[in-house]
């Protein structure tokens, strides 16, 4: 019986967790983009440019000229923020936050401009002096995963452009 009891509260306890819609970080799935997306960057050996161009060559929805595209995704500029949120008591600073944000635009092929959007997205985390080494690693891990974020938003735009 008790071990009936463990079997019944371990499916019961699946079952809540997929019908909540709890999934691991880094799980999600992006909708098809059913464009070609041509791809400029103010930046084109930049993380997020190569990022970008990765996500979009899996997706299978890069072009490789304007000519062939449905639309011109731009990358404007991409910008980091650092600021000070909290000092310690010896006057340093002891918490930041990071705020990544990219300026693009979406052109579609008929030549008419599109309005300039901005994505943004910031972390905050602690620093401590005696660990100088391990708190720049987690800030490039932290930029890292932003521009992760921000890119499958940009993404998930993308896949909801209307048809030219």
């Amino acid at each position: 019986m008790n071990r009936f009891c463990k079997a019944v509260f371990l499916l019961l306890t699946c079952a809540l967790l997929a019908a909540c819609g709890w999934h691991l970080k880094g799980q999600h799935i992006n909708p098809p983009i059913p464009h070609k997306i041509y791809l400029t960057s103010f930046d084109s050996y930049g993380e997020t440019h190569l990022l970008l161009k990765k996500t979009l060559q899996r997706q299978n929805a890069l072009s490789p000229t304007l000519a062939d595209s449905d639309y011109h995704l731009e990358i404007l500029n991409e910008d980091i923020e650092t600021n000070t949120l909290s000092i310690s008591d010896i006057n340093n600073a002891s918490e930041y936050e990071i705020v990544l944000s990219i300026n693009y635009q979406i052109n579609p092929k008929n030549g008419e401009l599109a309005r300039k959007q901005n994505l943004k997205t910031g972390r905050h985390y602690q620093f401590n002096r005696n660990r100088v080494v391990a708190k720049e690693r987690e800030q490039k891990k932290l930029l890292e995963e932003m521009r992760n974020d921000l890119i499958n938003q940009l993404v998930r735009q993308l896949g909801y452009l209307p048809a030219n």
